[in-house]
């Protein structure tokens, strides 16, 4: 864990983000003192990405919403592994056709892919269907209230 932390600041660096030597030697003291595992980590920098993205930092290093930019799509997420369907991790790449129908395409890259349409009816009405390799197929009511 310390040699890919060792990475990300060395990426952080080439991208022009400032971390001091005491910061990244604090950083690798955290996670060894935390014993945080690899799926937790990825999920924190992504949340920090996307914080950092919200209040509107340009600085960051955040590769996977500059390859969404770049295809031109709405969405692109890493999914973990999911040993009880097969697949591996996983992309998922998404992209709004017209303003209420919502395609998403998911591939493991090893014989694993899935495809999920979401079309939104009303506000809080939505259908959801989902078609896999798998033969796993399915469809689905979603409500969602914003209180």
């Amino acid at each position: 864990m310390r040699a890919r932390l060792q990475k990300f600041v060395d990426a952080l660096r080439q991208a022009g983000v400032r971390v001091s030597v005491a910061e990244s030697l604090d950083a690798m003291q955290a996670v060894a003192v935390a014993g945080v595992e690899r799926e937790p980590m990825r999920e924190a920098l992504q949340l920090a990405a996307a914080v950092n993205s919200l209040r509107g930092g340009k600085g960051g290093l955040n590769p996977i919403n500059a390859v969404r930019r770049a295809a031109g799509l709405d969405r692109l997420r890493i999914l973990p592994a999911d040993p009880t369907i097969g697949a591996g991790t996983a992309i998922a790449a998404g992209k709004y056709i017209g303003r209420r129908t919502y395609v998403e395409v998911i591939s493991d890259g090893q014989g694993y892919s899935a495809t999920r349409v979401e079309f939104q009816i009303t506000r809080w009405l939505s259908l959801l269907s989902s078609i896999s390799t798998i033969g796993r197929q399915s469809a689905s009511v979603k409500v969602s209230k914003d209180y």
